[in-house]
Parts: structure tokens; C-alpha cells; sequence
């Protein structure tokens, strides 16, 4: 038995360690071009990159400027600065602003006008519309995403230096008024979720009554931790495990159930579509077994502490919404009627995540 989860174990190793080395490859992508085409009624423009990304933006004032941050892009290909000189866009300057962040600067000679931005096959769209087109369009239609941040700005506050220097940029210097792009490539802070998985026993005297496992249902909160530079979180889960078998010798129903409260700190590494994770924690588990009226031996219940490692990966559906796919041990011995147990065993999980910001800075 040791023997076969220890394939199982090994079994899991290899398929997490799958989208690490993935992961590794896809990290290192460019800004391809910056260019723009302007009509009568707008002006577009067009942000090149391969792949989907959580952008952010928001506006500066004094000079105005709209600002966008690309996190998992990490160098700029194309020319870093772009004269424009259409509807007040006077240029768009792109530089490397942190590892991993890229920032794209719109500046302007005037009003910023209404704007649109929209993902699309090859990178980002920024839509502007001059004042008697967007007179004729729909408010919700023109207004910028709910991912961008307009940050106000003091009453009274220094020139700030220019993001993109003449000489081609390696750095981006940082000014007092920028909002800070988050280095841990717009992973959003908070996730909630839940999941649906297989508990394979682990100890032997369970398996002979109930079977080799069954389904488990799990709820889950995690946040990412406020002073880690990359990717550090708290996990927190409860799951509910129950399972119906017959006794060895009279064959008569048994039920065992499980309710376990699940603590780990978590290692996270973020990519443009998956984003791998691994952790260590501690489970508090409360059991009941429930045998037949006048069974040789009454029913058992109580509380127990054990330990756990677990692995997986994050599959991006949209900014907000994740696929999980989670291998989990545990571990957690105990005594009942004179006999040792292992409460724990292997985990396959699915789950969907929803993964949110407290609040936008």
C-alpha cells in the first residue's frame, strides 16, 4: 500500500512539474508594435503582443496622460517612443517598468478624451473618439473597462520627471504620482472558490470497509500576502468527506464522515494562461463513525490534527475566473478502540475560482 501511493505521489510530481517548465517559456514576451490609424470620427490604436494579459490602466493629470501597464511582458521590441499628434495624443512611449511590467504612456496636449480599450487577436485597442462622434455613441459603449483606475491627483504636486528618457529605456524612473505597477503580474489578491474531488484512503482498515475512497467537496479562500514581492498566499479550505460501507465480519452499514479545516502558505507562479502553485499546511479534522446499534464496538468520533502538501495549477478562463486542478496528501493518525488509523490520504480536485481585488488604489 505505501508502495502504490508513493507511484501515486511520484505520479503527481511529473504532472506539476509540466506547467512549471511551461510556464518558464512563456514569460519572456515583447511588445511587437505600437501603431495607430485615424478617420474622421476616431482615432485607434494598436498594442502588439502575443497572447492574454490582465492589463491596467489609469489616467495622470498635469501633464495628462493615460497609462498602461502590461504585466508578463517583458521587454519592448518595437520603437519606444510613436508621435501621434491626433486628437490631442501628442505621442505613446513604451518602456520596461518593473521585471515582467511593461508601461505604455499616451500623453496629451489637451482634455483626455472619452476612450475605449478592448483586447483583441494580437494585443490591446484604444479607441478615441472625437466630440461628434461620441455625442452619437452610447455612454456604456465608450467608457473605459472596469479595469482601469483613474487616480486623482493633489492639489499641488512636482512636474514628474518623463516616464521614457531620449535614450532608449532599459528602466523606467518612478514618480511620486505614477500608481506602482504590482509586481506580482496583476495576480489578483483575493480568490474564492469551490471544488469537487476524489479522496483515495490511505489507511487499510478503511479501505476494507469503505473502499478505496469517495467524493469530497471542498470551499475555498485564499489571498495573496501584502508585503511578499511575487507570489506568497494564504490558503484556507474546508472540505466534507463521506463515505457508506459494510463491516468486515456481519457485513452490517457503516458511515464515515469527515469535515476537515485546511491552513497553508502557498507559493505561486504567475504566467500569461496558467499559473502554477505549490504549499505546505496544517488540517484539523472532526470525525464520526457511525456503527449498528449493539455493533461489538460503539461508535467512535473526535478531533485530530494532521498536515498536508498540495499542489496544481490556476487555468486562466477570463481576468477573473480560473480553472483549478489541485493533488493534495495528507496525513493525520490517530486511535480509536485500540486501533491506529490514518484519517488522510491522496486528493484529485476541480474546482472553479474567482480571484478579485478588495479595492483598486
Amino acid at each position: 500500500m505505501i508502495r502504490k501511493h508513493g507511484i501515486y505521489f511520484l505520479i503527481s510530481i511529473i504532472v506539476l512539474s509540466t506547467p512549471l517548465l511551461f510556464s518558464q517559456e512563456v514569460q519572456a514576451r515583447a511588445i511587437e508594435n505600437i501603431g495607430f490609424q485615424s478617420t474622421e470620427t476616431q482615432v485607434e490604436i494598436s498594442i502588439e503582443y502575443e497572447g492574454d494579459i490582465d492589463f491596467e490602466s489609469f489616467m495622470l493629470f498635469e501633464p495628462n496622460r493615460l497609462v498602461i501597464d502590461l504585466p508578463g511582458i517583458e521587454r519592448v521590441s518595437s520603437s519606444p517612443s510613436v508621435d501621434v499628434n491626433e486628437m490631442g495624443i501628442t505621442s505613446i512611449r513604451s518602456a520596461v517598468y518593473s521585471p515582467g511590467v511593461v508601461r505604455v504612456v499616451l500623453d496629451f496636449s489637451e482634455k483626455i478624451p472619452r476612450y475605449k480599450i478592448e483586447d483583441s487577436e494580437n494585443g490591446l485597442k484604444i479607441f478615441f473618439w472625437k466630440e461628434a462622434a461620441a455625442n452619437s455613441i452610447a455612454l456604456e459603449e465608450v467608457e473605459a473597462i472596469d479595469k482601469e483606475v483613474v487616480k486623482e491627483e493633489p492639489d499641488e504636486q512636482p512636474t514628474p520627471a518623463p516616464l521614457v528618457p531620449k535614450t532608449p529605456p532599459q528602466e523606467v524612473e518612478e514618480e511620486k504620482e505614477k500608481k506602482p505597477a504590482k509586481a506580482d503580474g496583476e495576480m489578483r489578491k483575493v480568490g474564492v472558490g469551490v471544488s469537487i474531488g476524489y479522496l483515495a484512503l490511505q489507511d487499510e482498515v478503511f479501505q476494507e470497509v469503505y473502499g478505496n475512497g469517495g467524493v469530497y467537496y471542498n470551499a475555498e479562500l485564499s489571498f495573496v500576502l501584502p508585503f511578499s514581492t511575487r507570489y506568497l498566499d494564504v490558503w484556507t479550505g474546508v472540505s466534507q468527506f463521506q463515505a457508506d460501507g459494510k463491516s468486515t465480519v456481519f457485513q452490517e452499514d457503516t458511515r464515515l464522515k469527515m469535515t476537515v479545516f485546511s491552513l497553508a502558505l502557498r507559493y505561486l507562479i504567475k504566467s500569461t494562461k496558467l499559473t502554477p502553485f505549490f504549499g505546505l499546511g496544517l488540517d484539523y479534522y472532526s470525525y464520526k463513525e457511525t456503527l449498528p446499534e449493539g455493533f461489538i464496538v460503539p461508535s467512535v468520533g473526535g478531533y485530530d490534527l494532521g498536515f498536508h502538501i498540495q499542489g496544481g495549477v490556476y487555468f486562466r478562463i477570463t481576468p477573473g475566473f480560473f480553472a483549478k486542478f489541485l493533488l493534495k496528501y495528507n496525513s493525520a493518525k490517530t486511535t480509536e478502540n485500540g486501533i491506529d488509523v490514518n484519517l488522510g490520504g491522496m486528493e484529485y480536485a476541480l474546482g472553479l475560482i474567482f480571484r478579485f481585488n478588495l479595492e483598486r488604489d
